[in-house]
């Protein structure tokens, strides 16, 4: 959840927050830099600022969906039916991108961390995922697997510079071991833990 602090200004108007009466705070619920609702993510905000914005509505919502769907006690692997009690275990992709767009069918995915292998959608959320890097939609953290999913913490763009300051390859360009089933980074949303 956003942080405030004595002197901490409006995501929306950079006013002082309690300058204009009640605030809203956001969780860090978007993690593709590119899309609309970014800016509200991890971000708090004056109540009258966010009615006025013509994504307010469509935050809050998506804000309220994040956590239901992902909160404690809503943690259930899609493999395993399982609930996922040990933050080490968890992997989960968050909110990716609306529905109408592809990555929108992987929303709120969660998984044990050694039932990614498993899942049947892994290979077309990687894909998808690869996809949105290319048509330079996504912009947002980074996807190890090897074998097991982790989270990177560079983004998109510094990752591909690391690939051309000979780093491990990424994004389109990730290299594959099939024998091993391992993976370079790939972009994805969400958080561990």
């Amino acid at each position: 959840m956003a942080l405030i602090f004595r002197g901490s200004t409006c995501g929306l108007c950079g006013e002082r927050l309690g300058s204009l009466g009640p605030v809203v705070a956001f969780p860090a619920f978007v993690c593709n830099r590119r899309d609309p609702l970014f800016p509200l993510s991890d971000a708090t905000v004056h109540a009258v600022c966010l009615a006025e914005h013509p994504l307010g509505q469509e935050a809050l919502r998506r804000r309220d969906e994040v956590l239901a769907r992902c909160g404690p006690g809503a943690r259930v692997c899609t493999v395993c039916d399982q609930e996922i009690l040990r933050p080490d275990d968890y992997f989960g992709t968050g909110y990716l991108a609306d529905e109408g767009h592809p990555l929108g069918a992987f929303n709120y995915v969660q998984l044990h961390r050694v039932c990614f292998g498993q899942w049947a959608g892994a290979e077309a959320l990687i894909a998808r995922l690869e996809e949105a890097i290319q048509a330079g939609v996504w912009d947002g953290p980074t996807l190890r697997v090897d074998p097991l999913p982790r989270f990177a913490a560079a983004s998109c763009g510094e990752d591909r510079k690391a690939d051309e300051a000979g780093g491990q390859p990424s994004g389109p360009a990730r290299a594959m071991d099939e024998a091993e089933g391992e993976r370079g980074p790939l972009p994805l949303g969400g958080e561990e833990g």
